[in-house]
């Protein structure tokens, strides 16, 4: 969550399932992230821990090290690779799963798929991945956290817009006016967006 939106963190996250957890994770609703509401997210987000129990693991890159992190890859989809790696390998110490399923977002194989002692672990990469519970479960997490950034931003009175639209660029100008010493700890320094605040500035 958070790849395409201006503000805010990046959030990775992978879940564990089985056949008695998918089961379980179908009958509280879990599905495509992008057909639920924020408030359905986050209520299901519950479940899906409480059903998964430790079975989860999450990344949430704040902008401040999102930013840093970019700065070392220099590319949205190493910076990906490395962030599936992380919580797919803390998954994978947790339990004996033997298949690995991600959403394609490269060609490229991920960092951990060349680690030597993953080479008995089937890696899947398809395109809209979400069609399978686990996969759609790692996302409502993902989503879940990424929601409660903005949360915590309007308890400072900043209101922020998610995604990259007219009103994200609008926003973006009056940031660089007002709080451009905070920039870091905001936004996704690396997008065009930014450039073009600082040029209508």
């Amino acid at each position: 969550a958070g790849k395409g939106d201006f503000f805010g963190p990046l959030v990775i996250s992978a879940v564990y399932v089985n056949d008695e957890t998918k089961e379980k994770l179908k009958k509280v609703g879990v599905k495509d992230s992008k057909k639920l509401s924020d408030e359905q997210i986050n209520e299901i987000a519950e479940q899906i821990k409480l059903i998964c129990k430790n079975k989860f693991s999450i990344i949430n890159l704040i902008p401040s090290e999102y930013n840093k992190l970019y700065e070392k890859y220099k590319n949205l989809n190493k910076l990906l690779s490395h962030a599936h790696s992380v919580v797919i390998n803390d998954l994978l110490n947790k339990t004996k799963c033997k298949t690995v399923i991600t959403d394609k977002f490269s060609k490229k194989k991920l960092e951990i798929e060349e680690q030597k002692n993953h080479v008995d672990i089937n890696f899947i990469k398809e395109t809209k991945a979400e069609k399978y519970i686990g996969v759609a479960a790692a996302s409502i997490l993902a989503r879940n956290e990424f929601n409660k950034w903005f949360e915590q931003m309007e308890k400072k009175n900043l209101n922020l817009p998610k995604g990259s639209s007219i009103i994200t660029e609008q926003k973006a100008i009056e940031i660089v006016k007002n709080y451009s010493t905070k920039l870091n700890e905001i936004c996704k320094l690396h997008f065009k967006t930014l450039n073009k605040a600082k040029t209508n500035v």
